[in-house]
């Protein structure tokens, strides 16, 4: 925090807390943890690689038409 800025509300932090303590509680009641990790670390890079995939497309190198109509 910068000298000057005003602490976060109590109320903010009471709904910060509010939420991690349900996110734990229901951490508590899953039982099988490991794949619902490994479902989560699935989804994580195929977000990751999907957004590289998008990135990657918009700098490819577009063909042109200046030989006959064919692509090169």
């Amino acid at each position: 925090m910068a000298a000057g800025e005003p602490a976060a509300p109590l109320a903010d932090n009471a709904e910060l807390t509010e939420f991690f303590n349900g996110l734990k509680q229901e951490w508590d009641r899953v039982e099988d943890k490991y794949a619902v990790t490994t479902l989560a670390v699935a989804a994580t890079l195929g977000m990751w690689s999907a957004g590289g995939v998008l990135a990657g497309n918009r700098q490819a190198p577009r063909g042109s038409r200046s030989h006959g109509g064919r692509w090169h």
